[in-house]
């Protein structure tokens, strides 16, 4: 027998099996749910991480979806104490987007990722994981893989929105993930700098519904990277102001929507992101914003009804109509 089969069944040996790993052993970190650069029946992918301090044989793991049959592994397939494996609908990085990380080949027929979707890891007997996520709380954005925070590393943890984000960092032929490596981390907002937020558009005076039902702030992300809006402070010249107190994600280069009613069918039809008091911020003909977290001015907007020459019912855009913006 050679020393490098010697070697091979050693470290094979070393490997535990599913029936061996508990729950949480094995966890859903990353998910390309919508590439860009190549159709998503060869982009798309999911990366599991194994949280142990050994290294686990993961043939029999059974990776089911919400809207899918999903798929059993059935080969034996050694992940590295710490490490990271990739299960995508392609392998071949010339045809899935650039992507050489790859480790694994699951049939898209019965493994499509949509945008509202749900997956758990199992062996059928232990749950290690379940992952459900949503466009609406989560930051779903086309090109962008979903990353989970390298401070969330656990299976109670990635079940929360306010802990996933979107990637920034460019692999293969452009798409943004971090496939079969560590994830490069969510921003918190003691970790954004002027402008990274700013104000974009103000519905001020709806007329198809009264101003406390209808009036919304919309927030776009300037930075690449996603941002969690909780502990935002929103202040209005004219009322106390408002702090976001739950968990809001905001994707690189995205927006979300802050409504004083979040009923579509009382609100003028808008579905937002976060709903505000109306008593806190009230928007006036003439007033200001701006948008402060740990103290510091991300942005600020005055606007004045007669000087912007505004009309009512209608919204209007920071970048396209001429408000003062302090930075």
């Amino acid at each position: 027998m050679s020393f490098g089969l010697i070697g091979l069944l050693l470290n094979t040996a070393q490997a535990v099996p599913l029936s061996s790993v508990p729950a949480g052993g094995l966890i859903i970190t990353e998910i390309m749910h919508d590439p860009v650069v190549v159709a998503d029946y060869r982009g798309e992918y999911i990366e599991i991480h194994n949280t142990q301090g050994v290294e686990i044989d993961i043939n029999g793991l059974i990776v089911d979806t919400a809207n899918e049959a999903g798929f059993t592994i059935s080969e034996s397939i050694i992940i590295p104490a710490g490490g990271y494996y990739v299960l995508g609908a392609s392998s071949i990085s010339g045809l899935n987007g650039g992507n050489t990380n790859v480790d694994y080949d699951y049939n898209y027929n019965v493994f499509k990722i949509w945008k509202n979707d749900s997956f758990t890891l199992s062996d059928g007997t232990t749950t290690f994981d379940t992952v459900s996520f949503d466009s609406t709380t989560f930051p779903v954005v086309a090109g962008t893989a979903l990353i989970l925070d390298t401070d969330a590393l656990d299976a109670t943890s990635n079940d929360s929105a306010g802990n996933w984000c979107t990637s920034g960092n460019v692999f293969g032929d452009g798409d943004y993930g971090t496939p079969g490596s560590a994830n490069d981390g969510c921003a918190t907002l003691a970790d954004i700098s002027v402008g990274d937020l700013v104000i974009s558009e103000i519905m001020w005076d709806p007329t198809k519904v009264a101003d406390y039902r209808g009036e919304w702030i919309e927030i776009y992300n300037t930075s690449t990277a996603s941002l969690n809006l909780n502990g935002l402070v929103i202040n209005s010249g004219g009322n106390s102001g408002h702090t976001i107190s739950s968990d809001v994600v905001v994707g690189a280069k995205g927006q979300v929507l802050l409504n004083v009613r979040s009923g579509s069918g009382i609100n003028g039809g808008t579905v937002g992101d976060y709903t505000y008091n109306y008593s806190d911020v009230s928007l006036w003909g003439t007033d200001s914003l701006s948008l402060v977290a740990d103290g510091t001015t991300l942005d600020s907007v005055s606007y004045n009804f007669y000087t912007n020459n505004l009309e009512n019912g209608k919204k209007f855009e920071s970048r396209t109509v001429s408000l003062k913006h302090y930075r």
